[in-house]
């Protein structure tokens, strides 16, 4: 869908990064955060029913339960302090904010690293190295979403009981 316009083809693209990326880690000895991604087609439908799995992999892995050296357990923290901020932000969101370009900017871009980084990575400690520009946005944009106000009145309702 993108040759016509831009003379290349992005799913074809994508596909052959993502079979290089899974043949390279293949041919390795031994990998210790290797998992096991969708192979994708050069077609439109094949990159958006692997999506799903890229986002997961790219917000939540290396989780707690994955954790095999130090350098994962920083890495599940991160997810997990993530999750934690995506909850709270949930919890407390201000839906009048959603629709600020900066906020949607935000997003965006995170959807999109992640995706791409989640769909071409068969590697959790590659995945952690390549989603780490999109964190900033993600942070801003989760706390963007977050109504303080909502937060204060609820923390003052329980403060004044105490």
């Amino acid at each position: 869908f993108t040759k016509p316009i831009l003379g290349y083809s992005f799913p074809e693209i994508l596909a052959n990064k993502q079979h290089d990326f899974i043949n390279y880690v293949n041919s390795l000895n031994s990998v210790g955060s290797k998992i096991n991604i969708t192979p994708i087609e050069p077609n439109l439908i094949s990159i958006l029913k692997a999506t799903p799995q890229a986002l997961v992999n790219s917000l939540f892995r290396p989780s707690i339960f994955e954790i095999t050296n130090p350098m994962m357990l920083m890495a599940a923290m991160e997810n997990l302090l993530l999750l934690i901020a995506m909850v709270f932000s949930l919890v407390f969101i201000s839906i009048k904010k959603t629709r600020n370009a900066w906020f949607l900017f935000c997003v965006s871009f995170v959807l999109i690293l992640f995706t791409l980084s989640g769909i071409t990575t068969p590697v959790l400690g590659a995945l952690v190295r390549y989603k780490a520009p999109a964190l900033p946005f993600l942070g801003i944009a989760l706390l963007y979403l977050t109504n303080f106000e909502k937060l204060d009145k609820i923390l003052r309702k329980f403060s004044l009981k105490a």
